[in-house]
């Protein structure tokens, strides 16, 4: 299992279809037309422990939750938007390990993040912050080497730059 597992994890929770509660959405990139408020998650940084010898190092990672609501009217209607969906969000995530191997999310606070290139377009982005703990084990894995192997042969170079474009179905990966 990898951080990255979570982060699909939620995202199916909340926008698993074109019904769901929220949609998938890229915050460094244009948002679409939102007919309802948007989502991003990111495990965002973690830390480690070593408590013995055991080979299994426990890492208690960050998991942030971007919701992201658009109403042109005023500040005041986003917030009547953004509001209820953080409660439910927060609601959803507390305490729930995902069907996972990871301790149960931790809701730790939230804050609003919306800039002035948001803010003209009428767009709220706040930030649900999480915490969990997953246990790393030491030994080699297999999956996570073939995962690792998947990903840099996916690389391909663009006209002799040097940026590099690579993409990986995690969902597809055993």
């Amino acid at each position: 299992m990898t951080n990255s597992d979570i982060e699909i994890k939620i995202l199916e929770l909340f926008c698993s279809d074109k019904t769901g509660p929220f949609k998938a959405v890229d915050v460094q990139r244009i948002l679409p037309a939102l007919v309802r408020p948007g989502m991003a998650v990111a495990v965002m940084s973690g830390e480690y422990e070593v408590s013995d010898n055991s080979g299994i190092i426990k890492e208690t990672a960050k998991v942030v939750v971007s919701v992201v609501v658009k109403n042109v009217a005023t500040e005041s209607e986003r917030r009547k938007t953004m509001h209820p969906a953080l409660s439910y969000v927060v609601r959803k995530l507390h305490n729930n390990d995902l069907g996972l191997d990871i301790e149960p999310l931790e809701a730790k606070g939230w804050r609003e993040v919306t800039d002035e290139n948001y803010l003209s377009e009428g767009v709220m982005v706040c930030e649900l912050e999480f915490k969990t703990s997953i246990d790393v084990h030491t030994e080699e894995s297999e999956k996570e080497y073939r995962v690792l192997e998947s990903i840099m042969s996916s690389f391909t170079a663009e006209g002799g730059e040097t940026v590099l474009e690579g993409e990986v179905d995690f969902n597809k990966m055993e």
